[in-house]
Protein backbone atom coordinates (compact mmCIF):
# COMPACT_ATOMS: atom_id res chain seq x y z
CA UNK A 1 0.00 0.00 0.00
CA UNK A 2 3.03 2.47 1.15
CA UNK A 3 4.19 1.41 -2.48
CA UNK A 4 1.64 2.24 -4.56
CA UNK A 5 0.92 5.68 -3.07
CA UNK A 6 4.94 6.45 -3.22
CA UNK A 7 4.46 5.35 -6.89
CA UNK A 8 1.29 7.64 -7.09
CA UNK A 9 3.04 10.78 -5.28
CA UNK A 10 6.11 9.87 -7.72
CA UNK A 11 3.65 9.88 -11.17
CA UNK A 12 1.87 13.28 -9.81
CA UNK A 13 5.74 14.92 -9.17
CA UNK A 14 6.50 14.23 -12.92
CA UNK A 15 3.36 15.24 -14.07
CA UNK A 16 3.67 18.83 -12.09
CA UNK A 17 7.51 19.18 -13.16
CA UNK A 18 6.02 18.28 -17.37
CA UNK A 19 3.31 20.79 -17.20
CA UNK A 20 5.54 23.57 -15.51
CA UNK A 21 8.27 22.74 -18.00
CA UNK A 22 5.82 23.02 -20.70
CA UNK A 23 3.93 26.43 -19.27
CA UNK A 24 7.76 27.57 -19.21
CA UNK A 25 8.49 26.72 -23.25
CA UNK A 26 4.98 28.06 -24.17
CA UNK A 27 5.29 30.98 -22.13
CA UNK A 28 8.79 31.87 -23.63
CA UNK A 29 7.66 30.81 -27.30
CA UNK A 30 4.95 33.67 -26.70
CA UNK A 31 6.79 35.84 -25.38
CA UNK A 32 9.26 35.71 -28.27
CA UNK A 33 6.10 35.80 -30.79
CA UNK A 34 5.08 39.19 -28.88
CA UNK A 35 8.66 40.86 -28.35
CA UNK A 36 9.70 39.36 -32.03
CA UNK A 37 9.24 43.58 -33.02
CA UNK A 38 11.79 43.82 -30.49
CA UNK A 39 14.08 41.24 -30.76
CA UNK A 40 14.56 41.80 -34.24
CA UNK A 41 15.61 45.43 -33.80
CA UNK A 42 18.02 44.18 -30.51
CA UNK A 43 19.94 41.68 -32.88
CA UNK A 44 19.55 44.84 -35.60
CA UNK A 45 21.50 46.92 -32.90
CA UNK A 46 24.26 44.64 -33.38
CA UNK A 47 25.28 45.06 -36.68
CA UNK A 48 27.79 47.97 -37.12
CA UNK A 49 26.34 51.05 -39.23
CA UNK A 50 28.05 50.04 -42.58
CA UNK A 51 25.82 46.83 -42.35
CA UNK A 52 22.99 49.56 -41.55
CA UNK A 53 23.62 51.39 -44.42
CA UNK A 54 23.87 48.28 -46.93
CA UNK A 55 20.56 47.26 -45.74
CA UNK A 56 18.87 50.37 -46.51
CA UNK A 57 20.63 50.75 -50.00
CA UNK A 58 19.05 47.07 -50.96
CA UNK A 59 15.93 47.81 -49.56
CA UNK A 60 14.35 45.14 -50.73
CA UNK A 61 15.23 42.73 -48.34
CA UNK A 62 15.45 45.11 -45.57
CA UNK A 63 11.64 45.20 -46.33
CA UNK A 64 11.79 41.68 -45.96
CA UNK A 65 13.76 40.60 -43.09
CA UNK A 66 13.02 43.85 -40.97
CA UNK A 67 9.61 44.27 -40.80
CA UNK A 68 9.58 46.67 -38.08
CA UNK A 69 11.77 48.85 -39.75
CA UNK A 70 10.76 52.75 -40.86
CA UNK A 71 10.63 51.90 -44.08
CA UNK A 72 8.33 49.06 -43.99
CA UNK A 73 5.92 50.73 -42.65
CA UNK A 74 5.80 52.73 -45.17
CA UNK A 75 5.53 49.54 -47.57
CA UNK A 76 2.43 48.83 -45.53
CA UNK A 77 0.99 52.23 -46.20
CA UNK A 78 1.60 51.36 -49.46
CA UNK A 79 -0.18 48.22 -49.67
CA UNK A 80 -2.96 49.79 -47.95
CA UNK A 81 -3.64 52.43 -51.28
CA UNK A 82 -4.14 50.60 -54.45
CA UNK A 83 -2.46 47.46 -53.22
CA UNK A 84 -3.70 45.37 -56.84
CA UNK A 85 -2.57 48.40 -58.84
CA UNK A 86 0.40 47.86 -60.59
CA UNK A 87 3.27 50.00 -61.08
CA UNK A 88 5.51 50.03 -64.24
CA UNK A 89 8.77 51.34 -64.77
CA UNK A 90 9.34 53.22 -68.23
CA UNK A 91 12.83 54.48 -67.34
CA UNK A 92 15.16 56.09 -65.10
CA UNK A 93 18.71 57.84 -64.31
CA UNK A 94 21.17 57.54 -61.46
CA UNK A 95 22.64 60.59 -63.21
CA UNK A 96 20.89 62.81 -66.13
CA UNK A 97 23.19 62.85 -68.75
CA UNK A 98 23.13 64.29 -72.73
CA UNK A 99 24.15 62.91 -76.33
CA UNK A 100 26.62 66.33 -77.15
CA UNK A 101 28.19 66.56 -73.55
CA UNK A 102 30.23 64.51 -71.98
CA UNK A 103 32.84 66.81 -70.24
CA UNK A 104 32.15 68.01 -66.26
CA UNK A 105 33.27 71.45 -65.38
CA UNK A 106 33.06 73.17 -62.01
CA UNK A 107 34.50 76.28 -63.21
CA UNK A 108 31.93 78.80 -62.73
CA UNK A 109 32.14 82.33 -64.18
CA UNK A 110 29.15 84.40 -64.29
CA UNK A 111 29.46 85.18 -68.26
CA UNK A 112 30.26 81.58 -69.09
CA UNK A 113 27.22 79.30 -68.07
CA UNK A 114 27.19 77.43 -70.99
CA UNK A 115 27.46 74.07 -70.43
CA UNK A 116 30.11 73.14 -72.54
CA UNK A 117 32.28 75.24 -70.02
CA UNK A 118 30.03 74.50 -66.83
CA UNK A 119 28.78 71.32 -67.04
CA UNK A 120 27.65 69.51 -63.26
CA UNK A 121 25.70 66.30 -63.74
CA UNK A 122 24.45 66.35 -60.65
CA UNK A 123 22.78 69.51 -60.80
CA UNK A 124 21.14 68.29 -64.11
CA UNK A 125 17.11 67.32 -62.12
CA UNK A 126 13.94 67.01 -64.07
CA UNK A 127 11.62 69.21 -62.79
CA UNK A 128 8.46 68.37 -65.99
CA UNK A 129 7.47 66.08 -68.77
CA UNK A 130 5.06 65.77 -71.54
CA UNK A 131 4.76 63.14 -74.32
CA UNK A 132 4.33 64.38 -78.20
CA UNK A 133 1.96 62.43 -80.55
CA UNK A 134 5.72 60.80 -82.20
CA UNK A 135 6.51 59.00 -78.75
CA UNK A 136 9.28 61.63 -77.65
CA UNK A 137 9.27 62.24 -73.88
CA UNK A 138 10.00 66.17 -73.53
CA UNK A 139 11.77 67.11 -69.91
CA UNK A 140 12.23 70.58 -68.35
CA UNK A 141 15.32 70.91 -66.23
CA UNK A 142 15.11 74.09 -64.03
CA UNK A 143 18.44 75.91 -63.90
CA UNK A 144 18.32 76.51 -60.34
CA UNK A 145 21.85 75.27 -59.83
CA UNK A 146 24.58 76.25 -62.17
CA UNK A 147 25.85 73.35 -64.39
CA UNK A 148 22.29 72.47 -66.14
CA UNK A 149 23.47 72.00 -69.88
CA UNK A 150 19.76 72.59 -71.20
CA UNK A 151 16.47 73.77 -69.65
CA UNK A 152 14.29 71.99 -72.06
CA UNK A 153 15.48 68.47 -73.73
CA UNK A 154 14.07 65.43 -74.92
CA UNK A 155 14.33 61.62 -75.30
CA UNK A 156 12.44 58.60 -77.86
CA UNK A 157 10.42 55.97 -76.18
CA UNK A 158 12.03 53.69 -78.64
CA UNK A 159 15.85 54.08 -77.56
CA UNK A 160 14.74 53.12 -73.63
CA UNK A 161 16.97 49.71 -73.16
CA UNK A 162 16.60 47.57 -69.99
CA UNK A 163 14.44 50.18 -68.01
CA UNK A 164 17.04 52.96 -68.32
CA UNK A 165 16.37 56.18 -69.76
CA UNK A 166 18.75 57.00 -72.68
CA UNK A 167 20.93 60.62 -72.96
CA UNK A 168 18.64 63.44 -73.37
CA UNK A 169 18.80 65.67 -76.93
CA UNK A 170 18.52 69.24 -76.36
CA UNK A 171 15.49 70.97 -77.73
CA UNK A 172 15.14 72.73 -80.08
CA UNK A 173 18.95 72.53 -80.15
CA UNK A 174 21.96 72.66 -78.37
CA UNK A 175 23.19 76.27 -79.08
CA UNK A 176 19.49 77.26 -78.57
CA UNK A 177 19.87 75.97 -74.57
CA UNK A 178 23.50 77.99 -74.77
CA UNK A 179 23.86 80.54 -72.21
CA UNK A 180 27.69 81.46 -72.74
CA UNK A 181 27.53 84.95 -73.50
CA UNK A 182 29.75 84.86 -76.71
CA UNK A 183 26.61 82.80 -78.60
CA UNK A 184 23.41 83.49 -76.26
CA UNK A 185 21.15 85.86 -78.24
CA UNK A 186 17.49 86.73 -77.14
CA UNK A 187 15.94 83.74 -78.81
CA UNK A 188 17.72 81.35 -76.40
CA UNK A 189 16.33 79.25 -73.70
CA UNK A 190 17.26 79.96 -69.95
CA UNK A 191 15.08 78.35 -67.45
CA UNK A 192 12.14 76.74 -67.92
CA UNK A 193 10.34 74.69 -64.96
CA UNK A 194 7.65 73.28 -66.43
CA UNK A 195 5.32 73.25 -69.69
CA UNK A 196 2.73 71.84 -72.00
CA UNK A 197 1.64 69.88 -75.21
CA UNK A 198 -1.62 71.03 -76.65
CA UNK A 199 -3.93 69.21 -78.56
CA UNK A 200 -2.55 70.56 -81.81
CA UNK A 201 0.89 69.26 -80.87
CA UNK A 202 2.75 72.45 -80.16
CA UNK A 203 4.90 73.07 -77.15
CA UNK A 204 4.40 75.77 -74.89
CA UNK A 205 6.57 76.78 -72.60
CA UNK A 206 7.16 80.03 -69.98
CA UNK A 207 11.00 80.94 -70.07
CA UNK A 208 11.47 83.02 -67.34
CA UNK A 209 14.73 84.40 -68.27
CA UNK A 210 16.52 84.65 -64.99
CA UNK A 211 18.83 82.08 -62.87
CA UNK A 212 18.24 81.95 -59.10
CA UNK A 213 22.03 81.02 -58.39
CA UNK A 214 24.10 81.33 -55.23
CA UNK A 215 21.56 82.95 -53.74
CA UNK A 216 21.24 85.37 -55.95
CA UNK A 217 18.88 86.41 -59.23
CA UNK A 218 20.67 86.39 -62.25
CA UNK A 219 17.50 88.41 -64.39
CA UNK A 220 19.43 87.84 -68.23
CA UNK A 221 16.11 89.59 -69.82
CA UNK A 222 11.87 89.68 -69.74
CA UNK A 223 10.15 86.48 -69.07
CA UNK A 224 8.89 85.02 -72.16
CA UNK A 225 6.08 82.75 -73.68
CA UNK A 226 7.29 80.26 -76.58
CA UNK A 227 5.54 78.12 -78.92
CA UNK A 228 6.62 75.39 -80.78
CA UNK A 229 5.64 73.23 -83.60
CA UNK A 230 6.89 70.08 -82.71
CA UNK A 231 5.51 68.69 -86.36
CA UNK A 232 7.97 70.58 -87.56
CA UNK A 233 10.82 71.30 -84.37
CA UNK A 234 10.47 75.44 -85.39
CA UNK A 235 9.62 77.91 -83.04
CA UNK A 236 5.88 79.10 -84.07
CA UNK A 237 6.21 82.23 -81.63
CA UNK A 238 7.96 84.12 -79.36
CA UNK A 239 6.57 87.14 -77.05
CA UNK A 240 7.88 88.67 -73.84
CA UNK A 241 5.51 89.10 -70.83
CA UNK A 242 5.33 92.55 -70.08
CA UNK A 243 6.87 93.43 -66.68
CA UNK A 244 2.93 94.65 -65.58
CA UNK A 245 1.75 90.92 -65.47
CA UNK A 246 4.41 89.54 -63.42
CA UNK A 247 4.73 92.66 -60.74
CA UNK A 248 7.77 92.42 -58.80
CA UNK A 249 9.49 89.36 -60.09
CA UNK A 250 9.40 86.59 -62.69
CA UNK A 251 9.92 83.49 -60.40
CA UNK A 252 7.01 82.53 -59.64
CA UNK A 253 5.77 81.29 -63.74
CA UNK A 254 6.50 77.95 -63.12
CA UNK A 255 3.89 76.81 -65.54
CA UNK A 256 1.08 76.88 -68.44
CA UNK A 257 -2.44 75.68 -69.17
CA UNK A 258 -3.29 75.84 -73.08
CA UNK A 259 -6.98 75.53 -73.99
CA UNK A 260 -6.78 75.02 -77.45
CA UNK A 261 -8.70 72.72 -80.23
CA UNK A 262 -7.58 71.02 -83.09
CA UNK A 263 -9.52 72.63 -85.27
CA UNK A 264 -9.14 75.86 -84.42
CA UNK A 265 -5.50 76.10 -83.34
CA UNK A 266 -5.13 79.87 -84.05
CA UNK A 267 -8.00 80.11 -81.11
CA UNK A 268 -5.64 79.15 -78.04
CA UNK A 269 -5.16 80.54 -75.04
CA UNK A 270 -2.75 80.05 -72.86
CA UNK A 271 -3.48 80.37 -68.86
CA UNK A 272 -0.16 80.76 -66.59
CA UNK A 273 -0.14 80.20 -62.87
CA UNK A 274 1.80 83.22 -61.12
CA UNK A 275 2.94 81.35 -57.76
CA UNK A 276 4.66 84.86 -56.53
CA UNK A 277 2.04 87.40 -56.99
CA UNK A 278 -1.67 85.02 -57.15
CA UNK A 279 -2.39 85.64 -60.24
CA UNK A 280 -3.43 84.15 -63.39
CA UNK A 281 -1.75 85.51 -66.71
CA UNK A 282 -3.73 84.74 -69.55
CA UNK A 283 -2.40 84.99 -73.50
CA UNK A 284 -4.36 85.20 -76.31
CA UNK A 285 -2.79 83.79 -79.27
CA UNK A 286 -5.12 85.05 -81.74
CA UNK A 287 -5.04 88.60 -80.51
CA UNK A 288 -1.22 88.21 -79.49
CA UNK A 289 -1.83 89.83 -76.39
CA UNK A 290 -1.76 89.40 -72.37
CA UNK A 291 -4.12 90.23 -69.29
CA UNK A 292 -4.29 89.06 -66.01
CA UNK A 293 -6.92 87.72 -63.44
CA UNK A 294 -6.70 87.99 -59.91
CA UNK A 295 -8.78 86.67 -56.91
CA UNK A 296 -8.63 85.93 -53.36
CA UNK A 297 -9.24 82.44 -54.04
CA UNK A 298 -5.72 82.42 -55.75
CA UNK A 299 -4.19 82.61 -52.27
CA UNK A 300 -2.20 79.59 -50.42
CA UNK A 301 -3.04 78.41 -46.61
CA UNK A 302 -0.93 78.52 -44.54
CA UNK A 303 -1.85 75.79 -42.41
CA UNK A 304 -0.85 73.38 -45.33
CA UNK A 305 2.42 75.15 -45.87
CA UNK A 306 4.65 72.48 -44.14
CA UNK A 307 6.01 69.23 -45.80
CA UNK A 308 8.09 66.67 -44.44
CA UNK A 309 9.32 63.63 -46.17
CA UNK A 310 10.99 60.60 -45.36
CA UNK A 311 14.17 59.80 -47.21
CA UNK A 312 15.31 56.37 -48.11
CA UNK A 313 17.61 56.17 -45.67
CA UNK A 314 14.83 57.12 -42.43
CA UNK A 315 15.47 61.02 -41.85
CA UNK A 316 13.07 63.38 -42.32
CA UNK A 317 13.74 66.36 -44.77
CA UNK A 318 11.33 69.65 -43.54
CA UNK A 319 10.39 72.60 -46.37
CA UNK A 320 7.95 74.63 -46.41
CA UNK A 321 6.10 75.69 -49.88
CA UNK A 322 4.55 78.81 -50.26
CA UNK A 323 3.44 79.15 -54.05
CA UNK A 324 -0.03 80.58 -54.17
CA UNK A 325 -2.10 79.66 -57.44
CA UNK A 326 -0.02 76.26 -58.46
CA UNK A 327 -1.78 74.30 -60.86
CA UNK A 328 -5.11 74.30 -63.16
CA UNK A 329 -6.62 71.81 -65.19
CA UNK A 330 -9.04 72.27 -68.21
CA UNK A 331 -12.94 70.73 -67.47
CA UNK A 332 -13.86 70.91 -71.25
CA UNK A 333 -17.33 69.59 -70.45
CA UNK A 334 -18.29 72.70 -67.67
CA UNK A 335 -16.18 75.18 -69.94
CA UNK A 336 -14.24 75.79 -67.21
CA UNK A 337 -10.71 75.55 -65.15
CA UNK A 338 -10.22 73.53 -61.81
CA UNK A 339 -6.92 75.34 -59.61
CA UNK A 340 -5.23 75.13 -56.62
CA UNK A 341 -2.49 75.96 -54.14
CA UNK A 342 -0.03 73.54 -53.23
CA UNK A 343 -0.24 74.47 -49.60
CA UNK A 344 -4.15 73.89 -49.50
CA UNK A 345 -6.63 71.13 -49.53
CA UNK A 346 -8.79 73.77 -51.28
CA UNK A 347 -9.82 73.54 -55.45
CA UNK A 348 -11.79 75.89 -56.75
CA UNK A 349 -13.04 76.46 -60.45
CA UNK A 350 -12.83 79.43 -62.88
CA UNK A 351 -15.44 79.73 -65.83
CA UNK A 352 -13.11 80.03 -69.11
CA UNK A 353 -15.14 82.76 -70.77
CA UNK A 354 -13.99 84.76 -67.75
CA UNK A 355 -10.56 83.66 -67.87
CA UNK A 356 -10.55 84.95 -71.84
CA UNK A 357 -12.30 87.57 -71.30
CA UNK A 358 -9.86 90.96 -71.20
CA UNK A 359 -13.08 93.28 -69.65
CA UNK A 360 -13.39 90.77 -66.98
CA UNK A 361 -9.78 90.97 -66.20
CA UNK A 362 -9.96 95.04 -65.38
CA UNK A 363 -13.26 94.92 -63.32
CA UNK A 364 -12.68 94.03 -59.53
CA UNK A 365 -11.78 90.16 -58.49
CA UNK A 366 -14.56 90.54 -56.44
CA UNK A 367 -16.64 90.09 -60.07
CA UNK A 368 -14.92 87.10 -61.19
CA UNK A 369 -17.09 84.15 -60.81
CA UNK A 370 -14.46 81.66 -58.78
CA UNK A 371 -16.17 79.13 -57.35
CA UNK A 372 -15.38 76.59 -53.90
CA UNK A 373 -15.33 73.27 -55.13
CA UNK A 374 -14.62 71.06 -51.95
CA UNK A 375 -11.69 70.06 -49.85
CA UNK A 376 -9.42 67.04 -50.63
CA UNK A 377 -8.14 64.57 -48.12
CA UNK A 378 -5.45 65.26 -45.41
CA UNK A 379 -1.85 64.97 -46.29
CA UNK A 380 -3.72 65.62 -49.81
CA UNK A 381 -1.83 68.84 -51.07
CA UNK A 382 -1.59 68.15 -54.61
CA UNK A 383 0.94 69.42 -57.19
CA UNK A 384 0.66 68.75 -60.85
CA UNK A 385 -3.17 66.99 -61.28
CA UNK A 386 -4.70 66.44 -64.52
CA UNK A 387 -8.51 66.00 -65.63
CA UNK A 388 -9.59 63.15 -68.53
CA UNK A 389 -12.27 64.43 -70.38
CA UNK A 390 -13.36 61.27 -71.82
CA UNK A 391 -14.35 60.01 -67.83
CA UNK A 392 -14.05 63.16 -65.79
CA UNK A 393 -11.84 61.47 -63.31
CA UNK A 394 -8.99 63.72 -61.36
CA UNK A 395 -5.74 62.35 -61.27
CA UNK A 396 -3.48 64.61 -58.72
CA UNK A 397 0.04 64.32 -57.68
CA UNK A 398 0.44 64.43 -53.82
CA UNK A 399 3.63 64.54 -52.43
CA UNK A 400 3.45 64.13 -48.84
CA UNK A 401 1.70 60.52 -49.71
CA UNK A 402 4.34 59.58 -52.25
CA UNK A 403 1.92 58.92 -54.71
CA UNK A 404 -1.37 60.03 -56.82
CA UNK A 405 -4.78 60.18 -56.10
CA UNK A 406 -7.69 60.65 -57.86
CA UNK A 407 -11.41 61.75 -57.42
CA UNK A 408 -14.20 61.94 -59.84
CA UNK A 409 -15.64 65.30 -61.37
CA UNK A 410 -19.27 64.53 -61.38
CA UNK A 411 -19.33 64.09 -57.50
CA UNK A 412 -18.76 66.20 -55.01
CA UNK A 413 -15.57 66.92 -53.86
CA UNK A 414 -15.07 66.09 -50.12
CA UNK A 415 -11.76 64.27 -48.21
CA UNK A 416 -14.00 61.10 -48.48
CA UNK A 417 -14.48 61.56 -52.24
CA UNK A 418 -9.99 61.88 -53.08
CA UNK A 419 -8.40 58.15 -53.21
CA UNK A 420 -4.88 57.33 -52.87
CA UNK A 421 -4.15 54.75 -55.97
CA UNK A 422 -0.58 54.38 -55.52
CA UNK A 423 2.02 55.03 -52.75
CA UNK A 424 5.50 53.95 -52.85
CA UNK A 425 8.08 55.85 -50.68
CA UNK A 426 10.86 53.93 -51.99
CA UNK A 427 9.70 54.21 -56.02
CA UNK A 428 8.29 57.48 -55.92
CA UNK A 429 10.22 59.49 -52.71
CA UNK A 430 9.24 62.62 -54.21
CA UNK A 431 7.00 63.08 -57.39
CA UNK A 432 7.67 66.21 -59.04
CA UNK A 433 5.17 65.86 -61.90
CA UNK A 434 2.30 63.84 -63.81
CA UNK A 435 0.98 63.72 -67.44
CA UNK A 436 -1.63 61.34 -69.27
CA UNK A 437 -1.03 59.35 -72.06
CA UNK A 438 -2.82 57.17 -74.96
CA UNK A 439 1.00 56.68 -76.36
CA UNK A 440 1.07 52.25 -76.27
CA UNK A 441 2.89 51.54 -73.11
CA UNK A 442 2.10 48.37 -73.11
CA UNK A 443 5.78 47.14 -74.53
CA UNK A 444 7.28 48.46 -71.18
CA UNK A 445 4.71 46.25 -68.72
CA UNK A 446 6.66 43.22 -68.25
CA UNK A 447 3.75 41.61 -66.36
CA UNK A 448 0.58 42.27 -67.65
CA UNK A 449 -0.69 43.19 -70.67
CA UNK A 450 -2.78 46.02 -71.96
CA UNK A 451 -4.77 47.12 -74.68
CA UNK A 452 -3.49 49.28 -76.87
CA UNK A 453 -6.51 52.08 -76.58
CA UNK A 454 -5.28 52.27 -72.90
CA UNK A 455 -4.60 55.16 -70.78
CA UNK A 456 -1.86 55.70 -68.25
CA UNK A 457 -0.97 58.06 -66.06
CA UNK A 458 2.59 58.28 -65.74
CA UNK A 459 4.43 60.91 -62.99
CA UNK A 460 7.77 61.83 -62.98
CA UNK A 461 9.89 60.96 -59.84
CA UNK A 462 13.53 62.27 -58.29
CA UNK A 463 15.48 61.57 -54.99
CA UNK A 464 14.95 65.41 -53.89
CA UNK A 465 14.80 64.97 -50.30
CA UNK A 466 17.37 62.27 -50.15
CA UNK A 467 19.61 64.31 -52.27
CA UNK A 468 19.33 67.38 -49.76
CA UNK A 469 19.58 65.41 -46.67
CA UNK A 470 22.25 63.05 -47.70
CA UNK A 471 23.90 64.28 -50.65
CA UNK A 472 23.85 62.68 -54.55
CA UNK A 473 24.31 58.73 -54.74
CA UNK A 474 25.57 58.17 -58.14
CA UNK A 475 24.39 54.49 -57.32
CA UNK A 476 21.22 55.09 -56.17
CA UNK A 477 17.99 55.70 -58.85
CA UNK A 478 17.72 59.17 -58.57
CA UNK A 479 15.05 60.17 -61.20
CA UNK A 480 12.77 57.91 -63.06
CA UNK A 481 9.06 57.50 -64.79
CA UNK A 482 6.51 55.63 -63.46
CA UNK A 483 3.22 54.36 -64.98
CA UNK A 484 -0.23 52.54 -64.27
CA UNK A 485 -3.57 51.71 -66.25
CA UNK A 486 -5.97 54.03 -65.82
CA UNK A 487 -8.60 51.41 -66.14
CA UNK A 488 -6.67 48.87 -63.74
CA UNK A 489 -6.63 52.04 -60.89
CA UNK A 490 -10.33 52.40 -61.51
CA UNK A 491 -11.23 49.03 -61.10
CA UNK A 492 -9.50 48.76 -57.88
CA UNK A 493 -10.68 52.12 -56.98
CA UNK A 494 -14.66 52.35 -57.99
CA UNK A 495 -14.88 55.44 -56.64
CA UNK A 496 -13.47 56.93 -58.38
CA UNK A 497 -15.11 55.35 -62.01
CA UNK A 498 -17.05 57.45 -64.18
CA UNK A 499 -20.93 56.47 -63.62
CA UNK A 500 -22.25 54.63 -66.48
CA UNK A 501 -24.73 57.85 -67.71
CA UNK A 502 -22.46 60.51 -66.58
CA UNK A 503 -22.20 61.55 -70.53
CA UNK A 504 -26.03 62.36 -70.31
CA UNK A 505 -27.28 65.20 -71.00
CA UNK A 506 -29.81 64.25 -68.54
CA UNK A 507 -27.41 63.01 -65.84
CA UNK A 508 -27.98 64.68 -61.94
CA UNK A 509 -24.74 63.90 -60.70
CA UNK A 510 -23.24 66.58 -58.71
CA UNK A 511 -22.43 69.74 -60.45
CA UNK A 512 -22.07 73.06 -58.92
CA UNK A 513 -23.97 75.69 -60.56
CA UNK A 514 -22.23 79.20 -61.00
CA UNK A 515 -25.93 80.36 -59.90
CA UNK A 516 -25.62 78.63 -56.71
CA UNK A 517 -25.44 79.97 -53.23
CA UNK A 518 -24.42 77.02 -51.36
CA UNK A 519 -21.60 77.07 -49.35
CA UNK A 520 -18.99 76.38 -52.08
CA UNK A 521 -20.10 79.73 -53.58
CA UNK A 522 -19.09 81.87 -50.36
CA UNK A 523 -15.99 83.98 -51.08
CA UNK A 524 -12.88 83.16 -49.79
CA UNK A 525 -12.41 84.48 -46.29
CA UNK A 526 -15.52 84.06 -45.46
CA UNK A 527 -14.91 79.91 -45.74
CA UNK A 528 -11.48 80.38 -43.45
CA UNK A 529 -12.85 82.04 -41.10
CA UNK A 530 -16.01 78.77 -41.26
CA UNK A 531 -13.54 76.70 -41.42
CA UNK A 532 -11.04 77.81 -38.31
CA UNK A 533 -14.52 78.02 -35.92
CA UNK A 534 -14.93 74.41 -36.91
CA UNK A 535 -11.32 73.34 -35.98
CA UNK A 536 -12.07 75.56 -32.76
CA UNK A 537 -15.20 73.91 -31.85
CA UNK A 538 -13.51 70.34 -32.20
Amino acid sequence: MVYIKELIGLFALIAIVAASGYKHSYSHYDKYDKDDKWDRHDKHDHHDKHDHHDKHDHHGKYDKYDKDDKWDKHYKHDKKHGSDVELHKLCSWNVVEFEKCNLRSDAWHPLKLDAGRNYIPENNVPTGFAFSQDGRVFVSLARERKGVYATLAYFHLKDVRDDCCPKLRAYPSDEANSLDAECCNEGNLVNVKRFTVDRCNRLWAVDKNLLDLNDKNWVLGSPKLVVYNLGSNKCDREVKIPQEYYTHSAQGLDSVLVHSEPHKPEDAHAYIPDTYNGCIVVYSYKQNKFWKVCSPEFYSDAKYSKFCLETRKGKDVTYYRNELVYDCTLDYKREEAICHSVSSLDEFTVPLCELESEETARCSPDSLNVKFLGQKCKDGQTGTHHLNPKNQVVWGVQELNHGVACWNRENKLSPDAVNVVVSCSQRLPYVADLALTNYDLAPFCKSRKYHKDETYVVVLSNNRASIRAHGFDHKQENFAFYFFSESEALECNPQCAPHKHSHHKDSKHYEPSHKSHHDYSRPYSYRYKKSKESVAEQ
